[in-house]
Parts: structure tokens; sequence; C-alpha cells
């Protein structure tokens, strides 16, 4: 494992979809994604490179982004984080990090150099994750848990969340080569939500997580959890062999 588990850790209306650590609410193409989705249940959920609309870039939350974060985040959970959890976030800035935002700028242009897209764009989606030892696991053996992933309902339909989902699996699969699943909550009502994870190849566990969420009515809690396999090692260092020939050419 190259990079230690610390390093690793690091006016617009609601959605209409929440989960994680609070309500997280994700957001996506909940109709036109399905022939996309069902390519990736197929591939065995291996994530895909995906299309993006040229005026959105995923990248890491930075000190630059982290307070339209938190403000992104503090707009549409329910819950408030304490200052740790942001600074979480900015702790590791490189392409490992477990923490990033999708960026829209309304008037992209190939010879913009990143500060100057950075300073012009604006945040309209994030997501925060964490790496856990997996419990009574063998030594070394990591799980990934999603604190928070939230997207401005005007930019549903993009699939920026699914991109934002793929960009942390991929830099797991890239980074931490002991890590077997990706987990998180979704409040037990929150059926879209839960189909949501279920498209993109997550299971929904049987049991309820009582009193999970002590804010909403029923309280409870669902864990949707997505196996990391072999194949998604492969695919994307296979993936990182054509890129780099393709460049060579």
């Amino acid at each position: 494992m190259e990079l230690s588990k610390q390093s690793m850790s690091t006016s617009t209306s609601t959605l209409s979809l929440y989960h994680a650590t609070t309500h997280a609410q994700i957001v996506d193409n909940h109709q036109s994604s399905l022939d996309s989705d069902q390519s990736m249940h197929n591939l065995d959920n291996i994530p895909q490179i995906r299309s993006l609309p040229s005026q959105v870039q995923i990248h890491p939350i930075t000190p630059d982004t982290v307070k339209s974060y938190r403000g992104l985040i503090t707009l549409l959970l329910p819950i408030r984080y304490p200052d740790k959890f942001y600074k979480e976030a900015v702790a590791n800035t490189s392409g490992s990090t477990l923490a990033r935002v999708a960026l829209w700028d309304d008037t992209p242009t190939s010879s913009t150099s990143l500060s100057r897209k950075l300073a012009s764009s604006r945040v309209v989606g994030g997501i925060q994750c964490r790496l856990e030892d997996v419990p009574s696991g063998p030594p070394g053996e990591f799980q990934l848990y999603i604190q928070t992933i939230a997207l401005l309902s005007p930019f549903r339909q993009l699939g920026i969340a699914t991109c934002l989902l793929d960009s942390i699996i991929t830099s797991i699969v890239e980074h931490c080569d002991r890590t077997t699943n990706i987990y998180a909550h979704v409040w037990e009502t929150n059926f879209e939500a839960l189909e949501w994870y279920e498209r993109r190849g997550f299971a929904v566990e049987d049991d309820v997580v009582e009193d999970y969420y002590q804010r909403l009515k029923p309280s409870g809690a669902r864990v949707v959890r997505r196996r990391i396999g072999i194949e998604h090692y492969l695919a994307v260092k296979g993936r990182r062999k054509t890129t780099t020939a393709q460049q060579v050419i």
C-alpha cells in the first residue's frame, strides 16, 4: 500500500436523495443513465471513464474550494460537520485524495490555466470518504466509507455524481491495493437513494441500523455495500497502460 490511512482520509433547491453520515443527498440521472448503468453491471461494476459536459471538472478539494464545499454541505445536509471534517478534506490535495469537488465553469477554454479555472468555477457537487480497517479482517485489509456525496439539483442528469464516485474508486484502486469494499449509510425510507446505489452495483444489507439518524423519523439506516475485486485493479491498471501508450504514440 502506497499511502497511510491518515493521508487517504483526508441559490438552489435541495436534492431528492439523501445519504451517508447524515442524510447524504446524491444525484444523478435517474432515467437516461439506465442504459449506461446496465453496461456497468455487465462489466462487474468496474468504474467507467465517463464523458462529462465540458463545463465540469472533478478536482481534489483545496484551500481555495473548501469554503464553497462547506457551504454546499451545509446547504444540502441537515447535520453540521465539525471543523475537523473540513480540515481532513484538504489534508491531501494530490491525485490520491478521497475528497473531491465537481466544478462548473460556464465558459471553459482549453488554454485556461488550472488556477484560473478554479477561480472562475463554482462548486456544484462533492464527495468525501475515509479509509477504515475491515472489522475482524486480516491486518492491512481496508474498506472505504462514503461520508458525504452531494450535488446541487440543477446539475442532475449529467452523470456528475457517478463520476465523483467512480473517481474515488479509481483512486483507491490505484493507491491502496488492499481495499476490498466500499459502503455507505442511507436513510431507511429513502428508496430513491437506495435504488441509485443498487444501479451502481451496491447491495442493500438486510439489517437496519436503528437510531442512526436521530433527527429523522424513522431514524434507521440501511447499509449499502459494493465489493472492490481484482477485476477493478486490472481494469484501472490496463487503462493506465493504454493511456501511457497513446501518449507515447
